[in-house]
This record gives structure tokens, C-alpha cells and sequence, in this order.
């Protein structure tokens, strides 16, 4: 782990200041700092600010003259769950790249990790200005009652700001290799200065949650307004429970290696996972509200040059087209159609299917190929997403309820817990949920998919890499894999990394910004590339 001091770390408002270097995070909220701190309405607003920050850094984009980047898709796409055949898409093509190269960390290949670190520092900011505001100025949001002295909506905005402060240093451990980490309430401490590791950076942020979880448990009840998740109004009850989610994804997607993950406190994953949501958690987004459309859910459903991976549908394939795409040298690839019995995807091989092809739930044949070959034909996919809608003029990553977290992403969590802890047979149950609604598949048992019959077996979905029918993990993955496709780019990556199934060169974690790192007088660095530090093997 490197220790690096910087010469100061200071927040001001909904703008963040690191180590001596303007962020240049966008301010997505009015006030300034001062009047943030004076007046209850603003300060309401700054508690709306630091959860914007925290939804563009997850699924968000940002805009660099004139040029839009997709943090969210680029690690989608390192995660092999889509694929980026041109430099249209803000250069997120670069780290997906084969055979993987080492990540530009400077330039314009930096935004894939400058944009979360600043969005992410900004919703820090944000939520410390407010607990600075209440807890060390004592100002009081809403009329002050019989029972609630310090204000009738103050509790909400300092445990609410707990959990910003706790999910903006989760996702910082989930993305990078080090972060510094900011005491909640502390806008500025000069004794602060140091970059701890991931594993450190995840602790604190848990850390966080659970004090937000304290905080709101002995707070009276509350509804958070609908400007915070824009157009969800949470109970409290709720959002203790989306801290709860909050936590499982940071001790699963936590890990950067199949061995680190076979170490996770599996028991504890279960325990987040029961006391974490009961109805997916959303949020409406509104063309005209920065901090809620979700540019990643929009590049998930284009037909032209950002599609499902192959490596994402390939194992579901029953023809053998996937095991001969793999076999090939990548520069000898191209675009294959399947044939699978999952109705999430397109069953589009002809020629094993009458010459018909059938519709996906999630993903569907794109008969037209528009995808650009100057890369190369290895990121070509004859596939396109339609889990949200269809049409060229979809426009539901700007005006539908986005779902953030989902209800099945913590049932198959647990599945996955279940079978770490040798309880596979409850495990059966969770996974077939999915598996058999909206799959249509036959269920699994505790040996894998059914392979008693030769008409079973060559149905059998998933398959390993090999042509073998998969056993009970390898359903468990696919179904994650599919199912979250959609979901949130963090996970695919995250996943991938944990199940050993990230490409050989492959960085499993994004570096300091490179401008960061020159304002600092710090060695350059980065990751990616066969047999870099920080790469998959």
C-alpha cells in the first residue's frame, strides 16, 4: 500500500478541493457554502447535492470540452458485460481493448477514474458541510417542536448525511486502489492527509453506514423529501435498509481476487442482505435534473456502437458458436449468432432453429451492424439491450424510475453466500426464481443445471468456457451476470474480478488520477496490461 501525504485536503460547499487541485466538480446545487450553512432550506438541498454526486459517480457522466464521458460503461465494459467499438463513447474503448493494455492516467483516458473521484469527494463534501452546519453551528432544519427541540427534520439530515458520507468512501474503496478517507462532520483537518488502502477505505465507509443506521434507529420517524432521490420519498424504515444493501455490496464487490472473495465474511453478507431492502430502489430520472439520468442505462440499450458483450451472452450458447469464438486468436474474431433456450436472449442462430428468430427479454438480435471495425472485429456483438424498452428514441435513462439497487442483485448475493457456506440446497431455491420466470429455463439443483437426459444436456444453460455443462456456481454467475445486466457498470467489473473472470491484463482497480498524482509530486502510476501491478493474471 503507498502512503502519500498531500499538502491539503479542504471541501467548501458542493465543490471539493484535493490535495492542492481544483476538482472542477460541477455544482449541483446553488448555494454557496456560506448560505448552505445559514439557511435551513439550502441546507436541506446540500443533503439532495451529495446523493447526486453519489448516483453520476455510479451511473452518471460527465462533460469535458465538449466531450461526454461514461465512467459507468467503461468499467461495464472491462467487466465484459458490454462492448465499445469506436472512440465515440468518450475513449471508454481504451481499457477494454485486446490484448488490455496499461490505463492512460493522464489525458483523456483519465476520466474513466478522475470523474468518480471527483464526484465522489464532492457528495463527501456535501454531506459534511451539512453536518458541519447542525452539529458544530447548531442550526435546526424545520420549526422546532414539543419533542423535537433541535428542529423537526434535523435528525433526518445528519443521519442521511452519515450515509452519503459512509457510501461516497464505499464506492471509493469499490473503484480505487487508495483514497483518503474524511471523518464525517470534518470539512477541513489538515492532520487528514494521508491515501489508505482499499481494504481501509471500505472499512470507513461501513463504518459510516452503520453510525447513519445507529443514527436513524433512535431518531423519530421521517420521510426524506423528493428532491433528495429525486421523486422517492423514503421512510426512514426504507432508507436503513438501503444502508443495509449499501453494506453488502461493499463486503461482496469488495475483494479484487477469486481468493479474497472466497474470504468474505458470508454470514455477515447474509445478515446485510435480510435486514437490506424489500422493493427495489429507485430513483425517477428527469432530462432537466442533473445528478438523475442515468447515462449508463442509456448506453445498455444502443444499437449502435455499445453493445452486450459476447463474452456477457456466450455462455448461455448450446451450438458450440461461443467455445469456437473463444478458441480463435481475438484478432480472427467476429460477431456470432447463438442459439439458447433463455428467453432473456435472442435464440438468433438460424440454422438451429428453423431459420426463425425469436425475440429476448433482455437481449435482442440486431440484424442491422453498425458497430465500427477500425478496432478491430473482435468487439463486434450482433446484439443489442432492450430490458428497458426498444426503439431508437428510447429515452428511458432520462425519464423512467431508474432502479439503483434491485431486489434480485441482494437475493442472488445471498444465493452466492449460501453456497460458500455449503448450504447449496437454499441456495437452489433463490437462484431458480429468476432462472425459471424470466429465464424459462429448467431449475437447478444442487448439481447445476439439469444434464440427466441428452435432450437436457443440450439445453444445458450456462456452459463453461470448455463446452461442459455448468455446475451450481457457474448458474449462480450467469444468473447474477444477466440478471444485474442493466443494473449498474460497478457490478459487472466487481463481479468479474471476484469470480476470476476478468480478461488477462485487465486492471481490477483504477488508479489516483493522474493530474492528482503531478499536483502531488507523486510518481506517476497506473494499471493494466499483462503482468502489471493491479491486473487481472
Amino acid at each position: 500500500m503507498r502512503i502519500f501525504r498531500p499538502v491539503v485536503l479542504a471541501m467548501a460547499g458542493a465543490l471539493l478541493a484535493g490535495a492542492c487541485q481544483s476538482l472542477d466538480v460541477e455544482n449541483l446545487n446553488a448555494p454557496s457554502l456560506e448560505e448552505a450553512k445559514t439557511n435551513a432550506s439550502n441546507i436541506e438541498a446540500q443533503s439532495g447535492t451529495a446523493f447526486k454526486y453519489l448516483f453520476t459517480a455510479m451511473q452518471g457522466s460527465d462533460i469535458r470540452n465538449g466531450t461526454t464521458y461514461y465512467p459507468s460503461v467503461a468499467l461495464s465494459c472491462m467487466g465484459n458485460e458490454m462492448t465499445v467499438g469506436t472512440t465515440d463513447l468518450g475513449n471508454n474503448q481504451d481499457v477494454c481493448l485486446e490484448p488490455r493494455t496499461a490505463m492512460n492516467n493522464f489525458d483523456q483516458g483519465q476520466w474513466i477514474n478522475r470523474t468518480p473521484y471527483q464526484q465522489l469527494y464532492g457528495g463527501i463534501a456535501s454531506a459534511n458541510d451539512v453536518l458541519d452546519a447542525i452539529v458544530n453551528n447548531g442550526e435546526k432544519i424545520g420549526s422546532p417542536s414539543v419533542d423535537r427541540p433541535q428542529g423537526i427534520h434535523t435528525d433526518r439530515n445528519v443521519w442521511w448525511s452519515h450515509f452519503m458520507v459512509g457510501a461516497g468512501h464505499i464506492y471509493l474503496g469499490l473503484l480505487f486502489d487508495q483514497a483518503i478517507i474524511v471523518p464525517a462532520g470534518k470539512v477541513y483537518e489538515a492532520s487528514n492527509t494521508e491515501f489508505h488502502g482499499y481494504n481501509e477505505v471500505l472499512t470507513a465507509g461501513i463504518a459510516n453506514v452503520r453510525k447513519a443506521i445507529e443514527l436513524a434507529t433512535a431518531a423519530p420517524e421521517d420521510t426524506t423529501p423528493t428532491n433528495w432521490v429525486n421523486l422517492n420519498l423514503i421512510p426512514k424504515g426504507d432508507a436503513i435498509r438501503i444502508m443495509h444493501s449499501f453494506i453488502a455490496r461493499a463486503l461482496v464487490y469488495g475483494p479484487r481476487n477469486p481468493a479474497d472473495r472466497a474470504k468474505i465474511d458470508w454470514n455477515a453478507v447474509i445478515t446485510e442482505v435480510d435486514a437490506g431492502i424489500t422493493k427495489d430502489f429507485t430513483q425517477q430520472a428527469d432530462q432537466n435534473i442533473t445528478g438523475t439520468r442515468g447515462y449508463y442505462k442509456n448506453f445498455v440499450q444502443l444499437q449502435t456502437d455499445g453493445r452486450p458483450s459476447v463474452r456477457l451472452y456466450g455462455p448461455s450458447d448450446t451450438t458450440g458458436q461461443y467455445q469456437a469464438w473463444l478458441a480463435k486468436p481475438v484478432e480472427a474474431r467476429a460477431a456470432i449468432r447463438i442459439a439458447t433456450p433463455d428467453k432473456r436472449i435472442s435464440q438468433a442462430n438460424l440454422s438451429t432453429n428453423g431459420g426463425v428468430a425469436t425475440g429476448g427479454a433482455y437481449i435482442q438480435l440486431n440484424s442491422t451492424q453498425t458497430m465500427g471495425t477500425t478496432l478491430g472485429t473482435y468487439l463486434l456483438s450482433d446484439y443489442r439491450g432492450v430490458k428497458y424498452g426498444v426503439g431508437t428514441t428510447n429515452n428511458y435513462y432520462q425519464t423512467g424510475n431508474l432502479v439503483l439497487i434491485s431486489l434480485t442483485e441482494m437475493r442472488l448475493l445471498k444465493a452466492e453466500a449460501l453456497i460458500r457456506l455449503n448450504r447449496a440446497a437454499e441456495a437452489v431455491a433463490l437462484i431458480n426464481v429468476t432462472r425459471v420466470a424470466n429465464g424459462k429455463l429448467p431449475p437447478v439443483t444442487v448439481s447445476g443445471p439439469p444434464a440427466g437426459t441428452p435432450a437436457e444436456i443440450a439445453a444445458c444453460v450456462p456452459r463453461k468456457d470448455n463446452g461442459t455443462c455448468g455446475d451450481l456456481m457457474d448458474a449462480l454467475i450467469w444468473e447474477s451476470r444477466i440478471e444485474n445486466f442493466g443494473i449498474e457498470g460497478t457490478i459487472a467489473w466487481a463481479n468479474a474480478r471476484g469470480w476470476g473472470k476478468l480478461t488477462t491484463g485487465t486492471a481490477f482497480h483504477l488508479p489516483v488520477p493522474g493530474r492528482e498524482l503531478q499536483t502531488l509530486g507523486i510518481p506517476y502510476y497506473t494499471f493494466g496490461g499483462p503482468n502489471n501491478p493491479g491486473s487481472a493474471p
